[in-house]
């Protein structure tokens, strides 16, 4: 069975077998952590067991603002590896190409790049529908593209949650600044018909009441409207 260590770098070799090890690295290295260390079949990988380089096929959302996924794929010394990145708008998830822990028996070196390719488009396909299907437009581009030629389809109609969120905060304001008039308007009522039973103390108060409604009306209702 394998000794537990604090860190390991697969592609360099490197095994810190404590965090004082792990921090003594860090430290000479100015905590760069994303610096290449190890290379392999031109694929450069950092401290992490992360390729910064790696293939990158790109698939995009048609008729829709940042949505799509990309596929990434690197060859090490042991086989080739592959990642994946989702994004949903604002939001996104990612899994990066990266060797898998030596404790990890479910992640496997495939024996080539198809391979590696065909297992990343199932995990991302299957991410895709659990995390974000229920929020996804219902057409998609039809072919893989690498990414140096293709972005993502911009489509400044679709409805963002940042636009949700501002809509349903729009009409909550719009329903307080109606409720406010509504109570304005009966303290209106009802200091008209008892104004001259009221002391000078009590108009004052009043007055500075439906003051204060009115300016809240007015202020609700501008906000709802903005936005």
């Amino acid at each position: 069975m394998n000794d537990l260590f604090f860190h390991e770098c697969r592609a360099a070799g490197l095994v810190f077998k404590t965090s004082d090890d792990w921090f003594k690295w860090l430290t000479d290295n100015s905590y760069d952590i994303k610096k290449p260390v190890a290379e392999h079949e031109g694929f450069q990988f950092n401290i992490k067991d992360i390729c910064i380089n790696p293939h990158v096929i790109e698939y995009a959302v048609e008729g829709a603002d940042n949505w799509g996924w990309k596929v990434m794929t690197a060859n090490t010394q042991f086989g080739w590896i592959w990642g994946y990145s989702i994004q949903k708008g604002k939001h996104g998830y990612d899994s990066p190409a990266g060797y898998p822990s030596r404790y990890d028996t479910l992640s496997i070196f495939y024996g080539n790049e198809s391979e590696a390719v065909q297992d990343a488009l199932t995990s991302s396909s299957e991410t895709w529908r659990r995390v974000l299907e229920p929020r996804t437009p219902t057409s998609f581009s039809g072919q893989p593209r690498r990414s140096e030629q293709t972005s993502f389809i911009r489509n400044r109609n679709f409805l963002n949650d940042e636009d949700m969120v501002r809509q349903q905060i729009a009409f909550l304001m719009l329903i307080v600044a109606a409720t406010a008039g509504v109570i304005v308007l009966s303290t209106i009522a009802d200091a008209v018909r008892q104004w001259k039973t009221l002391g000078n103390e009590e108009k004052f108060e009043g007055c500075f009441l439906v003051a204060l409604l009115l300016l809240a009306t007015i202020t609700a209702a501008v906000i709802g409207i903005l936005l």
